[in-house]
């Protein structure tokens, strides 16, 4: 079942590469919110499945709470991030996505004083340093 679900994020992963490279000449704002809004319709029918239609009735102190998530921490870290990759290397890029996971463990364990499994510490040494090699790697000059 692992091996299935990281199939399928790896074809949405590539679905979203394939968009950012049609919709190139938008700009990132409007991307962030295309690429959100396809998230929505996406997740809409396992939304649906899990929860049926009682999710359309929120109560009126939970709307500031779902607009500050959805507008602030998610729209804006996206038209953040997009906008930050205008100006980098496709290389950089690929680092960066590959160190974002490790970050978030290493805040969560900072700041919610997470403890951290023997797994997660191997794996994220594992991202780091292959990371740095091939950083290192592309650096070096050709002979």
């Amino acid at each position: 079942m692992g091996i299935s679900f990281g199939i399928v994020a790896a074809a949405f992963y590539a679905g979203l590469m394939l968009l950012n490279k049609f919709i190139k000449h938008l700009n990132r704002l409007e991307v962030t919110v295309i690429q959100l809004g396809v998230t929505a319709l996406i997740l809409l029918p396992y939304v649906l499945l899990t929860e049926g239609f009682d999710f359309l009735y929120v109560s009126s102190s939970s709307i500031p709470f779902i607009l500050i998530l959805g507008i602030v921490n998610t729209g804006i870290g996206f038209w953040l991030f997009f906008s930050g990759m205008e100006h980098l290397k496709g290389q950089s890029i690929a680092m960066l996505s590959y160190v974002d996971p490790f970050v978030a463990i290493l805040i969560s364990g900072i700041i919610l004083q997470e403890q951290f499994t023997i797994l997660q510490i191997i794996g994220g040494l594992l991202l780091l340093s292959s990371t740095f090699v091939s950083e290192i790697k592309c650096k070096r000059p050709i002979a």
